[in-house]
């Protein structure tokens, strides 16, 4: 009769922890296996059809990390340009300086987490903690982009505006023209009782029909 020690015991134990382990592993990477043959088909897809290549979240993040420190710093510069009466230009800052440090819009030079590091040494308002300094850039771009997108609004409704008081205008000029042309129809004989007269002969036939 085989004996069971505690030895034996503990290595089944452990075999079987393994096993389990592994078996939880192999699980969890088919649908990481699986989802990386469908990103690598859609996006081949894409491109043969489109002949695009959509940015992927890596890049979505860095791009707006790029944004929101080129406006935070250049916001910062505009002050302090202004408080010598100087003129910052933004179109040398976006297009030549800020590329010349950190690169194109669509290529920078530095990952999301860098660009944060920098601003995380120039702003107290960015965290230190790496991966806090991207969220916080992140949310400083989408704050930025709605502001804008509230301004431009405002500017589209003004120009509404603007246009229907010249339509209202322009509607009044049209009446006034149409007065003109009726007073300049009239007959020297024709005056405003023959003119009454004819409207109530107009409302008798109407009376007429409607019996």
């Amino acid at each position: 009769m085989a004996t069971t020690t505690k030895s034996t015991v503990k290595k089944n134990g452990s075999a079987t922890a393994n096993a389990k382990s592994g078996a939880t592993t192999k699980a969890a990477a088919k649908p990481a296996a699986s989802a990386n043959d469908l990103i690598g088909q859609v996006t081949a897809t894409l491109k043969k059809t489109y002949k695009v290549n959509l940015n992927d979240r890596k890049k979505r993040v860095a791009l707006k990390v790029y944004h929101a420190l080129r406006e935070k710093m250049g916001l910062d510069l505009q002050t302090q340009v202004r408080k010598n009466n100087g003129t910052f230009d933004w179109q040398k800052w976006n297009t030549k300086v800020f590329v010349l440090l950190f690169g194109k819009p669509e290529a920078p030079k530095y990952s999301a987490p860098v660009m944060a590091k920098i601003a995380s040494y120039f702003y107290d308002t960015i965290s230190e903690d790496p991966t806090q300094a991207v969220a916080d850039l992140v949310e400083f771009n989408r704050q930025s982009l709605e502001r804008r997108n509230a301004i431009q609004e405002q500017s589209e409704d003004d120009d509404l505006e603007g246009d229907d008081e010249e339509f209202d205008d322009s509607v009044l000029d049209d009446e006034s023209d149409l007065d003109a042309e009726a007073e300049s129809d009239l007959d020297e004989g024709d005056d405003e009782d023959d003119l009454d007269d004819d409207d109530e002969d107009f409302e008798d036939e109407e009376d007429d029909e409607l019996e």
